[in-house]
């Protein structure tokens, strides 16, 4: 998949045959020089130094020139041109996070020896070991290579499946290898994945072979607000790795601690002996550099003493000053060492490679910055004493510097921009420039290819020049996303690439070519910055985010080739609205009609190129359908709190996270909005806040397109633009280019807009205005107005008209609902009537009551407009008593440190129905729902036709409920929304008739939002229901939802920007994830909500050794034995008995493969020394069963026959003798079922015995699942 490209062979061989002759001081093979991270060296540099050469990498010539704004430029994107340095034996070792590759240069000379290029960045610093080189790369693997000749020895595929997603404009693995590999006694320990949602893994492999000893999955699996997820360099003790998560502001880390030795979490880590302070608690790495109790900061020292409480065995440190110095017009960067950031609520720093300070043989280095607006930073280097900070020697730098290391007696300083400075104390040849080649010879040889990539690009214009689109005429401002399927060279991507500004993913179905194309396109500059290669086999899907592409093209078509075959995959990942799918070249416009004919897709246009004997066909994909989206505050402009997305289902996994970031500085700024393709965000600078923007992105890939100042202010959408309300003028802007439209000024003179928002198909929209008129009298008005012409269809009231029109309530079905004055007379007697009639159906006490109270319930009137005309339809007395009006029953409010959310009413319209409820968020941690304090709570439901009542409910909810396209979901509960029936499930363990519960049980102060089949909101992190699957509760931790609306959802994807970045909870993170469907379950378990009683069983699946509850593709739960109390939560309690040092084996749920099963996650993990068991099935009082039990089993990886020999009883019946797993599966891994029938009357008791001899760990018995079907 990768070539080594060697350069000078000949001389460098020689180097390396004589290396083992030379002397080259003290190495410096890791990040900060070793795994405790210290920066320190005992390699001695001569002073003062000469610079020695300097090596601009070929990334360095599009590297943006940074100005030292360090409250803006601190995000990954401003990072990955800087180059990560090691050295050893005479080489210095760079890794390149931009175009994905390692390098290795000649320590004297700077002269490139060899390079070796990955599928996709390689972000942190190499390890050197042995004679080798470590590294590994967002394609999700890890790879081992021979330092002195850069062969590969061994790649090892850490990401558990095929998906990629994009990471701050980057397409990288959904598990990218972003720590680094620690190399220690012969094994190789490093961390993959991003977000535990998805899966993360800590993995232990042999260094030589690459030959996996252990892998951590299941940290993910736990749900712990401290969930691994691996991103930064790894510290390491004899015992111990801390992994850091470097989540929380960007850098600031928390470490999780793993037994070196079989990769368990060790949540004890504080008392490790030999670990630096602060291990095991939450953790800053540490500032500067560190040698003999010393720690360098740059400008100051300290002597740091570290002492151990003797009751709690933490460490603390005290640390005395020794001395301060100034620079004037420089700092040192150490906030990227520390994570300190610059003030809560904002984005910090990312340098994960920075290394500003260093201690080398007597010599405190450091590097400082100086920030430069106009012309860009520039740095400068200086040389201390380490006793009393006087200056040795000091150089200026041009650029900004980024890491610093020493080995062989001389610096080397690697800056921000791609370029690398080497110091010496003799420079008797002179100071040497290296700038890094460019050549494309290879992808340039056939020159019809360039002439094929203009005439697509002629057909491309003709798209983007039509209508009101962009207007695009010069191929050179084409951006996006584009994908060239199908190649064979990579030379159509390569000559697209340097046409326009698109990003370019080419796909090859053989790997050898597809690693010569890596090469070739390396050696052009392009690799990873402006093209990703991927071998797809040819059969196979291309795991990269469905509609992302912006661009589809086909080199082997091109060529005269085979059309496309999987039709269905290229619809797939074709852009809703603006993709375009160009092929042909060759091909015959015959056959290329007779292809589309079979796909069944409409739209197709054909175009010739006649002076080259071309041939295309193009199409333009339309709106994504069923695809929704969030265009108001409240979801829609019914406020149904659901953007109607019937495309988002699950199972979700992240597309993209990156920009936009998010202070959330301001309360009231409009929700994400989703139209179009395009999310819609406002923020608030998070330095200067008097400066406010309104962006748009690209929704499936987060790519920014446009910003407008000064604009934060109530927004909504629609088809075809998104509007703007300032006081005197209403701004309507195109949703792509950001550009104004029209405006609209008030219909009156003196007139403010007061209100505003829009029909689902953009057409209409919906305005108030008032001011005051020449007599100072207050007027207000509603109207209607065409999008497409300004003109004003309708308009009710306004100045000197009798009857005034303020806002309405909801829209929806063509109507205007406004919920008006109190009711009287006839309005009051129809609602009394219709309620009357209603609560004759309901039993229960609570309605009786109600009942009772008539003259005392909250009787409005109801006026619906028809939003064509403006005509008055109706006005229809309703009872919103308890349902946002007044309260016949007591309420309460409120809930844990004060909480009391505001309590109102809320209208909301869809599918012809007009709701009324009561608005609140959730009491905090579940503190008064389940006293009961909120059973007061209704929900009154209308014919949106007539304004009779439909139903009324107690509904006993939390939060404000959102309204899908046939539910009410009032959490916990939802009710059909025509007939208010609670909606219900078949128990999963009785098999009962039951009541329907979803349960955001974790920390949720916040309310929740929905899509089609989705529900979202904040359960800790963000929380999210599958309404189709009727899976329980998965949690995204790496995310907190906003106590207001920031889970949008539209076009297929759940977009949640970091609005709730100011909260104190560590799990808010300051930029923006995208969830949609992808082939994979989350790795996280589901927490499944089912009140109720859960005897007699029917049919229970108990998944013993698993780590939450999952579903299998059958659609049977399995659930885990748990105790617990809470009112709504499945908590089935059937709890173990161990042997001493018995306890659960838990492996990966979704990645660890087990032979012979539909169900592996049930096999992945067992219980191990489990002495009995006693499950509750039924009650004498329910009845005497006869049940069919299924035990499973499966030996683990590493048992040998006779190892593990057990007895198994039931209900004291010895069921299983001497029995061995082994034995009868034959191999490690592959699961068995026994199967028995019992008659039980009580409890199922399974009791196991070892035969084996001693009880230790590799004897005891296993034991992973159990069924308990009832048979008659």
């Amino acid at each position: 998949m990768n070539k080594v490209q060697r350069i000078h062979s000949f001389v460098f061989l020689f180097f390396f045959v004589i290396s083992p002759l030379l002397s080259f001081g003290e190495d410096w093979p890791t990040y900060r020089h070793d795994f405790s991270r210290t920066a320190a060296t005992n390699d001695q540099i001569d002073l003062p130094l000469q610079r020695v050469w300097e090596y601009s990498s070929r990334q360095s010539r599009n590297a943006p020139r940074q100005k030292g704004e360090l409250h803006i430029e601190v995000t990954p994107e401003f990072n990955r041109y800087a180059l990560a340095l090691i050295a050893a034996q005479g080489s210095v070792f760079f890794t390149s996070a931009s175009d994905g590759r390692v390098g290795c240069l000649n320590a004297e000379t700077g002269e490139l020896i060899w390079e070796f290029v990955t599928g996709s960045a390689v972000g942190r610093s190499a390890t050197y070991s042995d004679g080798k080189i470590y590294i590994g790369s967002d394609d999700g693997n890890a790879y081992c290579m021979d330092a002195k000749s850069g062969d590969l020895i061994w790649k090892y595929k850490a990401a558990p499946a095929d998906r990629w997603m994009f990471s701050f404009g980057q397409m990288t693995s959904a598990w990218p290898v972003r720590t680094d590999i620690v190399v220690n006694d012969g094994i190789a320990y490093f961390g993959a994945g991003v977000f535990p949602h998805d899966g993360t893994f800590v993995y232990a492999l042999d260094a030589k072979t690459g030959k996996k000893i252990w892998r951590n999955g299941t940290h993910c699996e736990t749900l712990n607000r401290w969930s691994l997820a691996p991103v930064g360099y790894i510290y390491a003790t004899q015992s111990n790795l801390y992994m850091p998560m470097d989540f929380k502001q960007f850098h600031w880390a928390v470490f999780n601690s793993y037994k070196k030795s079989t990769g368990q979490i060790d949540p004890w880590a504080g008392t490790d002996s030999d670990n630096p302070v602060g291990y095991g608690d939450p953790f800053y790495p540490i500032i500067g550099a560190l040698h003999d109790n010393h720690r360098y900061h740059g400008n100051e020292a300290f002597l740091a003493e570290i002492t151990v409480d003797e009751k709690t065995k933490k460490k603390q440190t005290k640390t005395e000053r020794l001395w301060q110095v100034k620079t004037p017009e420089f700092q040192t960067d150490i906030h990227s060492v520390s994570g300190v950031p610059v003030m809560r609520g904002t984005v910090t720093r990312y340098d994960p490679d920075m290394c500003s300070v260093i201690y080398a043989g007597g010599v405190v280095f450091n590097a400082a910055l100086k920030t430069d607006i106009e012309k860009g930073a520039t740095g400068k280097i200086f040389a201390r004493n380490p006793s009393d900070g006087k200056e040795l020697w000091t150089t200026n730098i041009p650029e900004w510097p980024n890491q610093l290391i020493a080995a062989g007696g001389r610096l080397f300083v690697s800056t921000r921009d791609g370029r690398i400075h080497a110091y010496a104390n003799n420079n008797s040849s002179g100071f040497k420039k290296i700038e890094e080649t460019i050549t494309s010879d290879s992808l340039t040889s056939d020159p019809m290819t360039s002439v094929a990539a203009d005439e697509i690009l002629k057909v491309a214009l003709f798209y983007h020049s039509e209508g009101e689109k962009t207007k695009v005429q010069d191929p050179a401002k084409l951006v996006g996303e584009a994908l060239v399927l199908d190649c064979e060279s990579g030379a159509l991507a390569y000559a697209i690439s340097q046409k326009t500004n698109l990003r370019l993913y080419a796909v090859f179905d053989d790997e050898k070519r597809a690693e010569k194309a890596r090469a070739a396109y390396n050696e052009a500059g392009v690799h990873i910055s402006r093209i990703t290669v991927l071998h797809v086999k040819e059969k196979d899907k291309v795991p990269y985010p469905s509609r992302f592409a912006d661009f589809i093209f086909s080199e082997r078509v091109l060529n005269g080739g085979k059309m496309p075959v999987d039709v269905a995959e290229i619809k797939r990942l074709q852009k809703p609205l603006r993709g375009l799918i160009i092929v042909g070249g060759k091909q015959t416009p015959e056959s290329m009609q007779e292809w589309i004919n079979g796909t069944g897709i409409q739209g197709w246009k054909s175009f010739n190129s006649p002076d080259v004997k071309m041939h295309w066909i193009g199409h333009e994909a339309p709106r994504l359908a069923g695809g929704g989206g969030w265009t108001h505050g409240y979801g829609d402009a019914g406020n149904t709190m659901c953007s109607h997305d019937s495309v988002l289902k699950a199972p979700l996994g992240v597309a993209w996270y990156g920009p936009p970031y998010s202070s959330r500085g301001a309360k009231g700024i409009s929700p994400p909005i989703i139209v179009d393709g395009v999310l819609v965000c406002q923020f608030q600078d998070y330095i200067f806040k008097e400066k406010t923007y309104t962006e748009g992105y690209d929704q499936y890939t987060g790519r920014r397109l446009w910003r407008r100042e000064k604009s934060m202010t109530d927004t909504i959408a629609a088809p075809g633009g998104v509007f703007q309300r300032f006081l005197e003028v209403l701004v309507q802007i195109d949703p792509w280019t950001g550009k104004e439209i029209r405006r609209y000024l008030p219909p009156f003179k003196n007139g403010q807009w007061s209100g505003m928002a829009a029909d689902s198909d953009g057409k209409t929209l919906y305005l108030s205005s008032n001011g005051k008129d020449a007599n100072e009298k207050d007027w207000s008005c509603i109207l209607g107005m065409d999008t497409g012409t300004g003109e004003v269809l309708w308009i009710l009231g306004g100045p000197g008209k009798e009857k005034q029109w303020s806002r309405w309530n909801s829209i929806s079905d063509g109507r205007l609902y406004f919920l008006g004055e109190k009711a009287e007379g006839a309005r009051r007697e129809e609602a009394i009537s219709e309620m009357a009639q209603w609560l004759k159906k309901m039993p229960g006490e609570e309605y009786k009551e109600f009942a009772g109270k008539l003259n005392e319930h909250d009787f409005r009137v109801l006026r619906a407009v028809d939003a064509r005309t403006g005509e008055l339809l109706y006005e229809h007395g309703v009872d919103i008593s308890n349902a946002g009006g007044g309260w016949t029953r007591s309420v309460v409010t409120g809930g844990r440190r004060s909480y009391q959310p505001v309590l109102g009413g809320a209208v909301i319209a869809h599918a012809d129905v007009v709701a009324f409820a009561t608005a609140a968020g959730a009491d905090k941690s579940w503190a008064v729902w389940p006293s009961g304090g909120y059973k007061a709570r209704a929900i009154a439901v209308h014919d949106g036709g007539t304004g009779k009542l439909l139903w009324y409910r107690f509904a006993n909810y939390r939060a404000r409920p959102v309204m899908t396209d046939d539910l009410i979901v009032a959490e916990p509960w939802a009710f059909d929304l025509k007939t208010g029936n609670p909606k219900t499930r078949i128990h999963p363990i009785t098999g009962e008739q039951a009541q329907w519960a979803f349960c955001r049980y974790n920390k949720q102060c916040g309310t929740f939002a929905g899509s089609r089949y989705l529900m979202f909101g904040r359960s800790r992190g963000v929380g999210y229901h599958d309404l189709l699957g009727d899976d329980g509760l998965y949690t995204f931790l790496q995310s907190r939802a906003s106590c207001w609306i920031d889970t949008s959802s539209g076009g297929g994807m759940m977009i949640k920007p970091p609005h709730a970045i100011g909260c104190k909870c560590e799990v808010s993170m300051p930029f923006t994830i995208a969830l949609a469907q992808v082939p994979q379950q989350p790795a996280v378990p589901q927490t499944f909500a089912q009140p109720g009683p859960l005897l007699p069983v029917r049919h229970l699946n108990l998944d013993l050794g698993g780590t939450g509850e999952r579903r299998d593709n059958e659609g049977n739960l399995w659930v885990i034995p748990r105790k617990g109390q809470h009112q709504l939560l499945l908590q089935f309690e059937a709890i173990p008995t161990f042997l001493e040092g018995g306890g659960p084996v838990q492996r990966s749920a979704n990645y660890t493969p087990i032979a012979n099963t539909k169900t592996p996650f049930v096999f992945a993990s067992c219980l191990r020394g489990m002495q009995n068991c006693v499950i509750p099935v039924t009650t004498p009082e329910l009845g005497k069963f006869s049940y069919r039990i299924r035990v499973g089993f499966s030996a683990l990886p590493g048992d040998e026959l006779g190892q593990r020999v057990f007895d198994m009883t039931l209900n004291g019946n010895k069921v299983l003798k001497g029995y061995d797993i082994l034995n009868e599966s034959g191999q490690s891994d592959h699961a068995v079922w026994k199967e028995f029938v019992v008659e039980i009357e009580k409890d199922l008791t399974i009791e196991l015995s070892s035969r084996s001899g001693p009880s230790d760990l590799s004897r005891m018995p296993l034991i992973n699942a159990v069924q308990v079907h009832r048979i008659n």
